[in-house]
């Protein structure tokens, strides 16, 4: 299944990125400290385990090059989130929450390679 599950599972991820981009920068000017940080973290924890399960689940055979493409390929899913914030961002809380999305996707895509690393 290798390119084509890379390809199928890049096209999702773009999508789902999008998706989760329009959302935080529709309510991120109206964000507090504490919402950034917990948007934030919530998006980079299920950011890095949904991109490790898609990359075991749909790239089981190729090993390492390809997931850790992958793995590169959703980090910058994860700070597309806070790319050209809104005008009336004028703090860019959107990018605020992409920064600490986008480190702890860094985190916990590293743990999950440590605890379930590719053959």
């Amino acid at each position: 299944m290798g390119w084509i599950g890379f390809a199928l599972s890049t096209v999702l991820l773009v999508f789902v990125s999008g998706r989760v981009r329009g959302f935080i920068r529709r309510h991120a000017p109206f964000y507090a400290q504490w919402n950034i940080l917990v948007v934030g973290l919530i998006v980079g924890v299920l950011f890095g385990v949904a991109v490790h399960l898609l990359g075991r689940f749909a790239m089981p055979i190729e090993g390492r090059t390809l997931l850790i493409t992958f793995s590169a390929t959703g980090q910058l899913a994860v700070a597309y989130i806070g790319y050209m914030p809104d005008p009336i961002d004028w703090a860019k809380k959107s990018r605020q929450t992409a920064i600490i999305a986008g480190v702890l996707y860094f985190v916990v895509t590293v743990a999950l390679f440590a605890v379930d690393p590719p053959a």
